[in-house]
C-alpha cells in the first residue's frame, strides 16, 4: 500500500468517526469521549461543565473541542489533549486499529 492509499484510508476512517461524533448532543459526546480517553484526560469537572464547540468548514464537520481549562480536540486524525499548562499530546489516532461502538 502506498502513501496515498494509507492516507486515504486514515481519512475515511477518521471522517466516519468524526461524522458520527458530530451527530451526538453535547452530553452524549462528552460521555463517549470520556469512555475513550478515560478520567485522566477528561476529569469529572470537564465532563460536567465542559463546553463543546463543533466547527464546520464548507458545511463539512472539521473539529470538535471540549473545553474546561484543559481542552480535548477531535478531528479526522484522532483525539488530542491540550492542557492549560503543559504540552499537547495525541491520545488516540483514528486508524484501522481504532474501534468505536456506534450503535449507542
Amino acid at each position: 500500500m502506498n502513501v496515498e492509499e494509507k492516507l486515504s484510508d486514515r481519512i475515511n476512517i477518521g471522517q466516519g468517526v468524526l461524522f458520527y461524533l458530530f451527530k451526538l448532543n453535547s452530553k452524549e459526546l462528552k460521555e463517549k469521549i470520556r469512555d475513550i480517553v478515560g478520567i485522566k484526560f477528561m476529569p469529572d469537572d470537564m465532563l460536567e461543565h465542559g463546553t463543546v464547540t463543533k466547527t464546520y468548514i464548507n458545511d463539512e464537520p472539521s473539529e470538535i473541542v471540549i473545553d474546561y481549562y484543559d481542552s480535548i480536540k477531535i478531528d479526522w486524525m484522532g483525539i488530542q489533549s491540550d492542557p492549560e499548562n503543559g504540552t499537547s499530546a495525541i491520545i488516540r489516532q483514528f486508524d484501522k486499529f481504532f474501534t468505536l461502538d456506534m450503535t449507542k
